[in-house]
């Protein structure tokens, strides 16, 4: 598994992470270009930065971006919606 599968599925389960975390992941598994993949999937709308309210209500109390890992559905010919991870 590749250093950007691993912080992906890392924010997967974490699900609520900050700027700083995403920073010190890469840090601790030798990859630099961890805050370069969190901003490549805020393009493509897999992670979603919470607002001031959102942060507030949910505790964080500091300066730093706060992102959530957004699901993603995908309509398979039955017409049912499948969660893909």
């Amino acid at each position: 598994m590749s250093k950007r599968e691993q912080l992906i599925k890392w924010m997967q389960e974490k699900k609520i992470f900050a700027t700083h975390e995403i920073i010190e992941w890469g840090l601790q598994h030798y990859y630099l270009r961890a805050d370069r993949t969190k901003r490549d999937l805020m393009k493509i709308g897999r992670i979603k930065k919470l607002t001031e309210s959102e942060k507030e209500r949910l505790g964080f109390n500091f300066k730093d971006a706060v992102y959530s890992w957004q699901p993603q559905f995908e309509k398979e010919e039955n017409g049912q919606f499948k969660l893909i991870i």
